[in-house]
């Protein structure tokens, strides 16, 4: 009998010591991950990577301390609960850092992305003839993958400039026409009229954001 409960003691104490390095590593490589873009307002793609496995490691960690937890009864473990409860706390943290992320995002932009972005319009102003009604491809103007334009109905050009921090489902969008029309009841949501289901929001005179 005392043999069993030494046993037993001995099983927890390594299972804390190594549910608690787990949760250090996690939540180190978790918030690194999330601080990453409020720190670099143009991290590689690698970083979004990172997020994602980050947050999967915690779900599974939730998971299995949950199974852990719910089939201990009595004899559940008070340091298991402890790790629980901060993993749990990491991830509905998630929304509040991803905001801040993006409100870096946007004084970058600000500050130095539109004027950086400002040169590319120049030169594809510039080279208008070339673009057409369709959306296509003008990296051969400006210098750089990923940036997109088109001549609208009203002469105005709409440009995608696809890939903020290398990540191709956010961008920027520069719009000098009216073809282009607020969201009703959302003061900074915009949609182009031939696209409303996708939505930019309003940074700054001809510029939005995705």
């Amino acid at each position: 009998m005392a043999f069993d409960l030494l046993l037993l003691m001995n099983r927890a104490l390594k299972l804390n010591a190594a549910s608690g390095k787990i949760v250090t590593a996690v939540s180190i490589f978790y918030l690194a991950s999330l601080l990453w873009p409020c720190l670099d307002a143009n991290p590689p793609s690698f970083v979004y990577i990172m997020i994602g496995a980050a947050i999967a490691a915690i779900v599974v960690l939730l998971v299995v301390y949950t199974g852990i937890l719910v089939f201990s009864g009595k004899h559940r473990n008070s340091r298991l609960i402890i790790h629980f409860v901060i993993l749990a706390a990491l991830l509905s943290a998630m929304p509040s850092l991803a905001k801040i992320s993006g409100n870096t995002q946007r004084l970058w932009f600000l500050r130095s992305g539109q004027h950086i972005y400002g040169l590319m319009v120049d030169k594809i102003k510039l080279n208008k003839t070339i673009l057409t009604g369709v959306s296509h491809p003008l990296d051969i103007i400006v210098a750089r993958p990923y940036v997109y334009g088109r001549t609208n109905i009203d002469g105005s050009i709409t440009i995608w400039f696809q890939g903020r921090g290398n990540w191709l489902r956010s961008g920027y969008l520069y719009n000098n026409g009216n073809q282009i029309s607020g969201h009703p009841g959302e003061a900074n949501l915009f949609y182009l009229l031939d696209n409303p289901q996708k939505y930019y929001l309003h940074i700054t005179n001809e510029w939005y954001e995705y």
